[in-house]
């Protein structure tokens, strides 16, 4: 799905720049202009579509587990408190 948003700190952490226009929340017209560009160009549309459904796919419940056990086993490696 095409995007815009505005530019909020916690979203930029997705890293998602060629797929998001980011906006400021205080340009409303430059919140239409872009909402205008992408229902005019539908190629547009479909590519940054096609980038957000890849993206999308990296975010699967299997792939957030295996995830956060990688980041748990680092911080029992790492920790100096016996377990």
């Amino acid at each position: 799905m095409p995007t815009a948003t505005t530019s909020a700190e916690a979203a930029k952490d997705l890293k998602m720049e060629r797929m998001v226009f980011w906006l400021s929340p205080k340009n409303p017209e430059a919140i239409a202009q872009k909402v205008l560009l992408l229902l005019q160009d539908e190629g547009l549309r479909q590519r940054i579509g096609e980038r957000n459904r890849r993206k999308a796919k990296q975010y699967t419940w299997k792939g957030i587990v295996a995830k956060l056990k990688q980041i748990y086993f680092q911080c029992f490696r790492t920790s100096s408190i016996p377990f």
